[in-house]
C-alpha cells in the first residue's frame, strides 16, 4: 500500500469519532486539549484562548521556554497535579504507569476545578499528560459539557522533536536523563499516548475533534473554522485565532 494511502487511513481512523454535539444548556463548557508532547497542543490552546475560552490568569500559566517561545498555555497547577498523579501511580510522563494504577486514583484525588475555573462558562485546559490522567479528571467534570480537542502530528516528526529536546536539557519529572531518550522510546510514547486518549474518549463518550498539526500549519483558517464549529463558537473572532498559527508554531 502506498505511504500516502496508509497515512490517509490512519487519519480517518483517528478522526472517526470527531463529531460535534449541540451545546448542553446551562452547563459550563470544558475543553480538554490532549495529544502527545511536541504535537501542537500549545498553539491549539492559544487558538482556544483567542476564540474566547478562559485558560487561566497569565500569572498562573507556564511561561515561555526554549521549546515554546510564545508560552505553553498550560495552567501550572494543573500540570503539577498531573505529574503528581503519574508519580502516585508509579510512573512519569515518559514512563506511563499502568492504566489500572491511574484509574484507581479516580475519586480519591479530585482536581480542584472550581478553584481554577469558578464562574467561567467556557474554559480550556491543555496538558499532554491528560492522555494518561483523564480518568482522574472525569469525576470533577460531571457538571460540565466536556469536549476533547485531540492534536495529532506525524509520529516521526514528534519523535525527532522529543529526542532533540531530551538531548538539549534535563526535563523535570522525567525517567530519562539528558541525552538518554532514543527514537524508539519516543515513538512508543506517541503510540501509547494516542491509544489511551482514544480509549478514554470512547469510554466516557466524549465528543472529540481530531486536529492534525500539519493541516493546521497548512490551512489555519479552515482548521480554526472546524474548531469553532465543534465548540459552537462560530461567531467568535476566528481571524484572530487563525493568526495564532505562525511559522514557528
Amino acid at each position: 500500500m502506498p505511504a500516502g494511502d496508509r497515512g490517509d487511513r490512519v487519519k480517518a481512523w483517528f478522526g472517526r469519532r470527531a463529531s460535534a454535539r449541540a451545546p448542553v444548556a446551562q452547563r459550563p463548557l470544558a475543553v480538554l486539549v490532549v495529544g502527545m508532547h511536541r504535537s501542537g497542543t500549545s498553539v491549539a490552546t492559544e487558538i482556544l484562548q483567542a476564540l474566547g475560552l478562559f485558560i487561566g490568569a497569565p500569572e498562573a500559566l507556564i511561561g515561555p521556554s526554549a521549546d515554546n517561545r510564545r508560552g505553553h498555555f498550560e495552567l501550572s497547577a494543573g500540570v503539577a497535579l498531573d505529574n503528581d498523579l503519574l508519580r502516585e501511580a508509579g510512573g512519569t510522563w515518559d514512563a506511563p504507569p499502568p492504566m489500572e494504577s491511574l484509574e484507581a486514583l479516580a475519586g480519591r484525588i479530585l482536581p480542584p476545578i472550581e478553584a481554577w475555573f469558578a464562574g467561567r462558562t467556557a474554559w480550556a485546559f491543555k496538558d499532554p499528560r491528560l492522555c494518561l490522567t483523564l480518568p482522574v479528571w472525569m469525576p470533577a467534570l460531571a457538571a460540565h459539557d466536556v469536549r476533547i480537542v485531540h492534536l495529532m502530528r506525524e509520529p516521526h516528526a514528534v519523535a525527532r522533536s522529543v529526542v532533540a529536546r531530551n538531548a538539549a536539557r534535563e526535563l523535570p519529572a522525567s525517567r530519562f536523563a539528558k541525552g538518554e531518550m532514543g527514537a524508539a522510546d519516543a515513538l512508543a510514547l506517541w503510540a501509547e499516548y494516542h491509544r489511551r486518549a482514544c480509549l478514554y474518549a470512547e469510554r466516557f463518550d466524549l465528543p472529540r475533534l481530531v486536529v492534525w498539526y500539519d493541516a493546521l500549519l497548512r490551512a489555519p483558517r479552515s482548521e480554526v473554522r472546524r474548531v469553532a464549529a465543534f465548540l459552537g463558537r462560530e461567531h467568535a473572532r476566528r481571524g484572530a485565532a487563525a493568526r495564532c498559527v505562525r511559522p514557528e508554531s
